[in-house]
């Protein structure tokens, strides 16, 4: 399997070397053999690659790059005004192309390939020095200088195989690059076999669907839904290699775990992929001037939305954990004669008439049926708490005055309906033997007495 998922990139005013007779100048024929080097490693895996060599104009170069795509390796030039020195201005081209890959490519590595690559360095030190000043702001960008960027001399003759050590030095290198490049495998096995120009087959199946969705918007969603499930049965078998176990105490990046499971829970709106999308499943809506019951989650199934079943929209109420709700300093004393913040009021007192303890309203939220936590999910990434039993019915006009925030990823969107329907749907019995009814005796094994005695003979 190919160890690069996608497209590669060379900026160099110096490429079109390797496709020229050999050069009599002495630094001209180093470069020469080191492009002739990257070309080999690219033909020879299959590896798509493109060259952007008029480095004159910088506006016009960042315009160029827009139009790539997939490109999961940028090869850069140091040295781009072709003066033979790393400059001042060579510097400020090299940092505005990295800024503009990082915005256009996603995730990419970056292998600096210059006759000058020690200079890369100071230039990394120093730029992670500024960017250090708004961490917060820049932690992107310091993310991938840190462990996406890499520099190589031209003059080395193991580039080839450097390059494709960095691929694999990490699990998240192996992990995220070899999904892609399962699923680009999966895309030219599974959909080969529905390409249709003769017959007005696909024609027929969208009118199908047409025949029982609301609106186009709807049909497109359940094409995506089954167009994707296509390739994840041809992705099921990918396998990665297990990483060493952890070691205590070994360094782990909050911020990325974070990341991690907003990203695999939550569609944030603020990529404004959700804006032309209708009211969907999972939808999660800010309601304006609320501060207790601040969030509602849709939960009317995609089905019914699709085919405009019911009246209006199923929705659960959510509240945010913040100061107001859930102060951090909070301590039940301080309560004493006071009203309590709404999450503590809400999970009541305990047996001696008092607030709860920190600890047990941590456990009423995260550990009652009636209750469903839905971490990082607020505007501040706070942590919101779906009320399985405060449920109501919106009309579509209602949603127009409320902010789409985000929509929950499968499956916990189904988690969520599960737990729903066990909470309305379940039958409460009452209990007719004795707490400490032992079920062994009824099954004629004797007392609980006798029959730890027999079980300690075994």
């Amino acid at each position: 399997m190919s160890l690069f998922p996608g497209n590669i990139l060379v900026i160099d005013d110096q490429f079109n070397l390797c496709y020229k007779d050999e050069p009599q100048d002495v630094a001209q024929k180093v470069q020469r053999s080191n492009f002739l080097r990257l070309k080999s490693l690219f033909d020879n895996h299959g590896y798509f690659f493109s060259a952007i060599t008029d480095t004159s104009d910088l506006g016009s170069l960042l315009q160029k790059m827009k139009h790539y795509q997939n490109v999961r390796l940028l090869v850069l030039d140091l040295d781009l005004d072709e003066s033979g020195e790393v400059e001042e201005g060579d510097i400020a081209m090299v940092k505005a192309i990295i800024l503009n890959a990082i915005k256009c490519f996603g995730y990419f590595f970056l292998a600096i390939n210059s006759s000058y690559a020690e200079k890369w360095d100071d230039i990394k030190k120093e730029w992670i020095a500024e960017l250090e000043e708004d961490r917060v702001k820049n932690h992107k960008e310091l993310n991938f200088l840190n462990n996406y960027a890499v520099s190589f001399n031209k003059e080395i003759e193991t580039i080839q195989e450097d390059l494709l050590k960095i691929l694999s030095d990490k699990f998240s290198h192996e992990l995220i690059t070899q999904f892609e490049c399962s699923l680009n495998k999966a895309r030219d096995i599974a959909l080969s076999p529905f390409m249709d120009v003769r017959t007005k087959t696909w024609d027929k199946f969208y009118n199908i669907l047409k025949e029982d969705l609301d609106s186009k918007e709807h049909i497109n969603l359940t094409l995506n839904s089954l167009l994707l499930g296509l390739l994840r049965q041809h992705v099921i078998s990918s396998n990665y290699t297990p990483p060493p176990p952890p070691v205590e105490g070994e360094e782990v990046n909050h911020d990325l775990n974070k990341s991690i499971i907003k990203g695999f829970n939550f569609l944030y709106n603020t990529s404004g992929i959700l804006e032309s999308h209708p009211i969907w499943t999972g939808n999660i809506y800010e309601i304006p001037n609320e501060e207790k019951i601040k969030y509602l989650l849709v939960i009317t199934p995609e089905c019914d939305i699709a085919q405009v079943k019911g009246e209006g929209f199923t929705v659960l109420e959510c509240i945010e954990f913040n100061e107001k709700t859930y102060p951090s300093n909070y301590v039940p004393k301080d309560y004493k004669d006071k009203e309590a913040p709404y999450l503590i009021n809400k999970a009541g007192l305990n047996g001696s008439k008092e607030w709860k303890s920190m600890r047990d309203i941590k456990d009423f939220y995260a550990k009652n049926p009636g209750f469903y936590m839905l971490y990082y999910a607020g505007l501040a990434d706070e942590h919101v708490v779906v009320n399985l039993r405060s449920v109501k019915t919106l009309q579509q006009i209602q949603f127009a005055k409320m902010k789409l925030i985000l929509r929950v990823n499968e499956p916990i969107i189904t988690d969520i309906m599960d737990r729903f329907s066990g909470i309305y749907n379940r039958k409460g019995l009452p209990r007719l033997t004795d707490k400490k009814f032992n079920f062994l005796e009824r099954l004629g094994f004797g007392s609980a007495e006798s029959v730890a005695e027999a079980v300690k003979k075994k």
